[in-house]
């Protein structure tokens, strides 16, 4: 139940920072930065694909306890487009909610699942943030 309220948070904050917020523009064009990006997505894809998997299955079963996996595939599809378009904020998004969620999981499959995921791509999407700022930043040194 836990996990669920932290998704909700998740949601209602990521949803309003991804609106607010313009892309960043920093690493722009440079294709390792945006390689980067595209290989955080891939460990949220393949949970994407499990929470559906598990969220229509259960709810076609008639358990209607499968809304839950929704409500958390809800939160990584925005947190996966928040890290897109701000790789830095979403990349401390994905920790932060993937740490919250690692108090909750003892079972490694639970935690292979819900958290790794998270936590995996939230690195990738950081490291990708800073890279695009380094890129970004001006030559420092006095010209000697």
């Amino acid at each position: 139940m836990t996990v669920i309220v932290i998704d909700i948070i998740a949601i209602v904050v990521v949803g309003s920072l991804a609106l607010c917020l313009r892309p960043d523009r920093r690493g722009r064009g440079i294709g390792f930065i945006r390689w980067f990006k595209v290989g955080g997505l891939v460990p949220l894809g393949l949970q994407v694909c499990v929470l559906t998997l598990f969220g229509i299955g259960e709810m076609a079963s008639g358990d209607q306890s499968g809304a839950g996996h929704l409500v958390t595939l809800a939160a990584g599809l925005l947190l996966a487009l928040l890290a897109w378009l701000r790789p830095i904020e979403g990349g401390i998004g994905l920790l932060l909610v993937g740490a919250a969620s690692a108090t909750q999981f003892t079972d490694a499959t639970a935690r292979l699942i819900l958290v790794d995921p998270q936590l995996v791509a939230g690195c990738i999407f950081l490291l990708a943030g800073v890279a695009g700022w380094r890129a970004a930043a001006p030559p420092s040194g006095n010209g000697s």
